[in-house]
């Protein structure tokens, strides 16, 4: 099926433009130009699930406990000291994906350089850990992971 459309108008300068599937809207984009999108994007050039959180704050609950921004991302759970793991609301295919991260800014010490690693991956979370140059886990109040895959 093709459509070819030159025009698209809402009934008024203030109504968003929506794009629904089964009566749930899939994209809307408001008179102001914001766009925004339910559901997992395909592109395969943008992070597929994102998260900006405090380590500090993290907590072992399997919530957002520290999260100041994310997306597609359905819990944190910390399993102890500078170590976490980042459940995702989507799944991905399979645990090849790419994991890209910095960690740092902790103000109740001086080492402010700090080390993001990956000790686990699969389909549905990826874990992480925060360490000092030493190699020591520790919290920090800085942390943001992206991750890139099908």
């Amino acid at each position: 099926m093709s459509l070819q459309v030159s025009t698209i108008k809402t009934k008024n300068a203030e109504s968003a433009l929506a794009l629904q599937t089964n009566s749930t809207t899939r994209l809307e984009i408001a008179s102001g130009g914001l766009v925004s999108v339910t559901g997992a994007v395909s592109a395969t050039n943008t992070a597929k699930a994102w998260i900006h959180f405090n380590g500090v704050t993290a907590d072992s609950s399997s919530n957002m406990t520290g999260v100041g921004a994310s997306y597609n991302v359905s819990s944190l759970v910390e399993f102890g000291t500078g170590k976490c793991t980042i459940n995702f609301a989507t799944h991905f295919a399979d645990g090849n994906y790419a994991v890209v991260g910095a960690a740092g800014g902790n103000p109740t010490t001086a080492d402010y350089s700090m080390n993001l690693n990956i000790w686990g991956q699969t389909y549905y979370a990826v874990s992480v850990t925060t360490n000092r140059t030493d190699n020591e886990k520790q919290d920090t109040t800085l942390v943001n992971v992206a991750v890139f895959g099908n």
